[in-house]
């Protein structure tokens, strides 16, 4: 998956000042991508519980 042009999205002003999407990136930043993909399976798992 490109990860690039989403977090150009979630970089952006209004992204920053929510305070669920830090960790998020710095994994990406850091280029650490199988603690990235490990935090995606848990929101996923966690958003898929509310639906």
């Amino acid at each position: 998956m490109d990860y690039d042009s989403q977090f150009t999205l979630l970089q952006s002003d209004w992204a920053k000042e929510c305070t669920v999407l830090p960790p998020f990136i710095s994994a990406y930043k850091a280029d650490v991508m199988e603690q990235f993909e490990g935090q995606i399976a848990s929101a996923k798992i966690a958003l898929a519980r509310l639906s």
